[in-house]
């Protein structure tokens, strides 16, 4: 993965650290705009962060356990028009998340199917996969 993207930096004695027995499933609600600056969108290189410090935990990730939901102005990230956070996408994919969209969204922003990411999944709505992972006990990261 591209060291921009998930950069972390050691906290030698730091509380809290990853813990290796647990298994982590989490899901992030990726819903803030895109900035102008052409970096790759907050969110997304949180998920990077994430599963940056779970592999140096020596946590492995099962398939789903990070998911992250894009929606609302957010929708955009998702679409093969966006050339900025496809790499970042397409990579985070590999590493074993599931980057997932909001079909709603997609709906009422006229955003077509065939313009979205192959790596992403579609979803029916970002409301029911948030609330559908919280309620498997999925932790959400806000």
């Amino acid at each position: 993965m591209n060291e921009d993207y998930g950069r972390i930096s050691p906290v030698e004695g730091g509380a809290e650290p990853i813990d290796p027995s647990l298994r982590y499933r989490v899901v992030f609600a990726v819903t803030k705009p895109v900035g102008d600056s052409g970096a790759p969108h907050h969110d997304l290189v949180r998920v990077a962060r994430v599963l940056t410090l779970l592999a140096e935990a020596g946590v492995s990730i099962e398939a789903d356990d990070v998911l992250a939901i894009v929606s609302g102005p957010a929708t955009a990230t998702a679409t093969l028009g966006d050339a900025v956070n496809r790499p970042l996408i397409e990579q985070l994919v590999a590493r074993g998340a599931t980057i997932a969209v909001c079909g709603q969204a997609l709906h009422h922003q006229g955003i077509d199917r065939g313009d979205v990411l192959p790596a992403v999944r579609i979803d029916v709505s970002a409301l029911s996969t948030l609330a559908n992972a919280q309620l498997r006990g999925w932790a959400l990261i806000v």
